[in-house]
């Protein structure tokens, strides 16, 4: 893959990111591009519209910590 392919491929998931509202605009997305998210977590759930939701919210929960540790 080249520079051009990737910029290409970046831009599309952002897009895509942009446009969602919803879990399962989420939930497509995710498995539109699963592949990044195999080795950051656990479980094949992520593919279903509950484990995305898990996910979503456990994204939260880390970056509530986050700002708690940091205020």
């Amino acid at each position: 893959m080249n520079d051009t392919e990737l910029e290409y491929q970046l831009e599309s998931l952002v897009s895509t990111i942009l446009h969602t509202n919803t879990i399962s605009d989420i939930n497509d997305v995710v498995i539109e591009y699963g592949e990044l998210f195999k080795e950051s977590y656990d479980s094949e759930d992520i593919f279903t519209l509950e484990g995305t939701m898990n996910y979503v919210l456990s994204l939260l929960v880390e970056s509530c910590k986050s700002n708690v540790e940091h205020a």
